[in-house]
């Protein structure tokens, strides 16, 4: 997001402005302009700082993974936020995730919860809070890689984001996405039956169902 990105969620600070000429009325126009001018200059000042910074920061780059244990199963949680992700399957041994997570600013962006309960592993991975910012949010992104040798299912919740996920490598029993205003690129596995559920806003999705697999669809 470049200059005029950021200087669109000031979007608020206009509406303001506008309720405040109201308020004091014509008869104090001078003090509505001053107000206005000092006002108009401190959000492009800020915006053209927010900018800058953005673009001079140098990402930090964490690499994280799970083993798989005695579970035969996995459950899988995904609380994203904003920005690219990118998911699939992975070919090695040993491991039930493996992730990498790029994020501009003081905190790696990512963090992970894993618990065992009765047969079944539960790995949960969100955005920190500290990534989460109001103004000016970096971008995150992720590249996450889950093992094809256990069946999986996939919980996946994102604002707005670039989703490229490819599932034709995992044996995946359920995948339930809320990816609200995304562009989302899903590739279904090409092997098992599987259910995908898609709750979106507005959403550029693109589905892939492999050659020769049966699908039914609702929407």
């Amino acid at each position: 997001t470049g200059f005029w990105g950021v200087l669109w969620r000031f979007w608020p600070v206009l509406l303001i402005l506008i309720g405040l000429k109201t308020l004091i009325g014509s008869g104090r126009s001078l003090l509505v302009a001053g107000i206005t001018a000092f006002t108009m200059f401190a959000v492009l000042g800020l915006s053209l700082y927010i900018s800058w910074s953005k673009t001079t920061e140098k990402p930090t780059i964490t690499n994280i993974s799970e083993r798989l244990g005695s579970f035969s199963k996995a459950k899988v949680e995904i609380d994203f936020g904003a920005g690219d992700l990118k998911l699939d399957g992975i070919s090695g041994v040993g491991y039930l995730m493996e992730a990498t997570a790029e994020h501009r600013g003081s905190s790696t962006g990512i963090s992970k919860e894993f618990t065992q309960v009765s047969g079944t592993g539960q790995l949960k991975l969100t955005v920190t809070s500290e990534a989460r910012r109001l103004i000016g949010e970096k971008k995150d992104k992720w590249q996450l890689h889950f093992t094809r040798d256990i069946p999986i299912d996939i919980k996946l919740k994102s604002g707005l984001s670039e989703l490229d996920i490819d599932l034709s490598l995992l044996k995946l029993e359920n995948i339930n996405m809320d990816i609200g205003a995304s562009r989302l690129h899903l590739k279904l596995p090409s092997f098992g039956i599987s259910k995908a559920e898609i709750k979106s806003g507005m959403a550029d999705i693109e589905i892939t169902i492999p050659e020769g697999k049966a699908a039914q669809i609702k929407v």
